[in-house]
């Protein structure tokens, strides 16, 4: 009965139908994180919903993918309301292709060819790079420039001044970290990962980019034993050095698997960020207890 959980995942279809490299990056991604252990929600880690959402931000980030929710209010759409959010995108076929048809003038314009590549092995280990050494917090978002879901309006200077577009805001609020948003309920974090958990999420990215980098396989990568399973407090850090640059190609198998979630991340989230606090308040009595015994 949870509409809001269906209008997501519509939202999802419609962007794996876009772009054929979406789910297999997805696909891989899920796979990946289980093998670390770190696609876990009940141990604090990230939901399958979040890493789904990871990667279109990413995408559209490279100019890989449109926000359709910023083309549902270019087109003037009218408004759609799914328990108080409006829940608006594009899903005309002609308006998403004239879409890509502008985002691929200004990257190949910006960068020449994609990130590592076109393939999914090479934005798989370019969005590896990205989460695990150029990240540097903030709201990790698919909704697009929140001042024209807004309602405001943009010169095509604006548009494309450094700083805006998807996830712009990163830059402003670096104190989210792995904050992810759920497309239609602004503010609202979808992954709620533990603060003892976030060093570990950003190693385990940071260390297959450079397992990727050196030309190593993915396969391999998904066999390799998890080490630090029990360090859960500590924080972030930046990148100590570089890495060996290359490129990787997905194994085989990782393009097979339902694509679909198993669980309802919607339902959940009250459940997670009510655990967080809870284990926050824990430890603040913990220290107060010891400073009393002390």
């Amino acid at each position: 009965n949870n509409t809001l959980a269906i209008v997501n995942s519509d939202l999802v279809s419609k962007y794996v139908s876009i772009d054929s490299r979406v789910k297999p990056l997805v696909v891989a991604l899920k796979a990946w994180a289980r093998s670390r252990g770190i696609n876990d929600r009940s141990q604090g880690t990230l939901s399958s919903f979040a890493l789904t959402l990871m990667v279109i931000s990413w995408m559209q980030q490279q100019k890989l993918l449109p926000s359709l929710q910023e083309l549902a209010v270019q087109q003037q759409q009218p408004v759609e309301i799914v328990q108080d959010f409006d829940v608006r995108f594009c899903r005309d076929a002609a308006v998403i292709n004239q879409a890509m048809v502008q985002l691929d003038t200004l990257r190949l314009a910006n960068q020449g060819r994609g990130p590592a590549g076109d393939c999914a092995g090479g934005l798989l280990y370019s969005l590896f790079r990205y989460y695990g050494l150029e990240y540097r917090g903030g709201v990790i978002s698919v909704r697009g420039d929140e001042r024209i879901l807004r309602g405001e309006a943009l010169s095509e200077a604006g548009l494309n001044a450094p700083g805006n577009g998807p996830n712009a805001r990163a830059a402003t609020d670096a104190s989210r970290f792995f904050f992810v948003e759920n497309p239609f309920q602004p503010g609202l974090d979808v992954a709620n990962v533990e603060i003892g958990q976030l060093a570990r999420i950003r190693d385990e990215f940071r260390k297959a980019h450079k397992h990727l980098g050196q030309g190593l396989p993915f396969a391999e990568l998904l066999a390799m034993p998890v080490e630090h399973l029990g360090s859960r407090r500590r924080l972030p850090y930046a990148s100590d050095g570089s890495l060996h640059a290359g490129t990787a190609s997905l194994a085989s198998s990782s393009s097979e698997g339902s694509f679909e979630d198993s669980d309802n991340e919607a339902d959940s989230e009250p459940l997670a960020a009510s655990r967080r606090t809870a284990t926050r308040g824990a430890d603040n009595n913990n220290n107060n207890n010891n400073n009393n015994n002390n």
